[in-house]
């Protein structure tokens, strides 16, 4: 009955581990529901779009570029994952500090801890029984180990912290230059289009009104009528632009799309300096020097030798000494506290045979990034070449576009010297009007097209449009700042600039 009784209770202990064990595994978690995803959406609109400094005025160039530089997310992304490589790269010097660990504890018996000896010539007892150890025993320990292995190793991981914590700065200029060379890009095509939002209201009303019924009309009246219907689609089309360009601005100043706001349009607008020659500046080797691509390419390099270095201690023994103070409870010791000190030395024999092919390796990936490199300067080449040949078609087609806005606008005012105008004539006189219009707003896009090439060219020579400022900065102070390092810098005051 005895024996049974045993066996009933162990079988009764399995099957509770079993269930528990197989309860475990059925975990699953809940599918989140509307409530949470509501209430998700509202925090994140809040975090986006909250705290930002208000409008109180027309929005300038500069004003346009802090607020993207400031709130728009991208940046706020690029900013953290700078922050993230600082922690980092300060942590990792950490490691090259001994290890210190300390413990402690609490061991009980149902029984003291006893002893016996027995002869080995004739297996006679020669000890007694006889306790050794209380019932309950506490102890403690502080212990310092240091690793010269460990320690070398260590000290190169933190330089390589270090290198991509530099990686992170040149991904962070790179992300700056990119959105203001997006923000300069589209304001000027949104200042062009608020210069003409006002006209092309009146001009779609009054074109609409002047098209009619082309029902039973002479030729002559159905190809007025056509005219007036191209000018229409075009009038369309520009309005399309307008709301597009704005629409794209508003969205990288990180503002909400119902957020109502104008421009403050710069004279340049309207008496534009135009530069198609950058003189004898080796625009080349001022991008071979700044472009964050090749920085980036330069640190990647230091990373993989110190990969590579760090490949070769792993072929060394580890030299590991260690010191320490101890105390133990026990009333059967001697001495319950104790100091001691040692030195040892391990060795994988492995490492022979496994590590050579791991050097070989990372020799394998530093010249890998060597070839990157390389082919990353050729890229920069071609990019400011390419950018510079951009500058200067943009400028001769603003030119050409600025000459035909003349033209048209000598036209539209010449329309109006005969005061008695016919019916025919008024129709005529507005399609003048909006051909005017059109000429207008092209020219004003062919200005922001090269506005855009010459911000090209500042992201192809690695120029950085803003230098390191506080996080939190205000709006007008980053703005200030920007306008006096963008009208320094563009677009002949490349060779005067230091960057490092």
């Amino acid at each position: 009955m005895f024996f049974f009784n045993r066996f009933d209770s162990k079988v009764l202990c399995w099957a509770v581990l079993f269930s528990a064990m197989t309860a475990s595994c059925a975990v699953q978690t809940e599918p989140t529901t509307l409530g949470e995803r509501s209430a998700r959406a509202a925090v994140d609109k809040a975090a986006l779009l909250g705290g930002q400094e208000e409008i109180v005025k027309p929005v300038s160039l500069y004003e346009a570029i802090a607020r993207a530089v400031k709130y728009n997310s991208d940046q706020k992304v690029a900013l953290m994952e700078q922050a993230v490589a600082y922690g980092v790269a300060d942590s990792a010097g950490m490691d090259m500090l001994p290890q210190l660990a300390a413990g402690g504890g609490f061991s009980a018996r149902s029984n003291r801890l006893a002893v016996s000896a027995k002869s080995a010539a004739d297996g006679s007892q020669t000890l007694e029984n006889s306790y050794i150890e209380d019932k309950t025993v506490r102890g403690a320990n502080l212990q310092i180990v240091y690793n010269v292995l460990d320690f070398g190793i260590s000290y190169v991981s933190a330089k390589q912290a270090s290198d991509r914590r530099y990686v992170s700065e040149e991904i962070r200029r790179k992300s700056i230059q990119q959105i203001v060379h997006e923000v300069r890009t589209v304001f000027w095509k949104a200042a062009a289009a608020q210069r003409v939002s006002q006209d092309l209201a009146v001009l779609i009303g009054a074109v609409r009104v002047n098209v009619g019924d082309p029902a039973e009309k002479t030729a002559d009246q159905l190809k007025e009528q056509k005219k007036l219907l191209n000018a229409l689609q075009s009038l369309s089309e520009m309005r399309n632009d307008i709301l597009t360009a704005k629409a794209q601005l508003a969205a990288l100043m990180n503002l909400p799309p119902s957020t109502d706001f104008s421009l403050d349009i710069p004279v340049d607008m309207d008496k534009p300096h135009i530069v198609k020659d950058l003189g004898q500046i080796d625009l080349e080797q001022f991008a071979l020097v700044n472009r964050p691509e090749l920085r980036i390419n330069d640190y990647e390099a230091r990373i993989a030798a110190a990969e590579a270095k760090k490949e070769i201690l792993r072929l060394f023994p580890g030299i590991e000494f260690s010191a320490g103070v101890n105390y133990n409870s026990n009333s059967y010791l001697k001495n319950k506290n104790w100091a001691d000190a040692g030195i040892g030395v391990t060795w994988n024999l492995m490492n022979l045979f496994s590590r050579p092919q791991a050097i070989k390796v990372a020799k394998s990936k530093e010249e890998l990034e060597r070839m990157r490199r390389l082919a990353m300067t050729m890229a920069v080449m071609s990019q400011v070449n390419i950018a510079y040949l951009q500058l200067r078609q943009n400028a001769e087609a603003f030119e050409i576009a600025d000459s035909l806005d003349k033209v048209n606008d000598g036209l539209w005012q010449k329309s109006f010297e005969d005061k008695n105008q016919t019916g025919k004539q008024r129709r005529e006189t507005l399609i003048v009007a909006v051909e005017r219009l059109v000429a207008h707003l092209k020219r004003d896009f062919a200005y922001a097209d090269y506005k855009g090439a010459e911000s090209a060219l500042f992201v192809a020579l690695g120029v950085d449009p803003l230098p390191r400022f506080p996080a939190k900065a205000g709006i007008f102070a980053i703005a200030e700042t920007l306008q006096d390092n963008l009208s320094r810098n563009a677009p002949r005051g490349f060779k005067d600039v230091s960057y490092d």
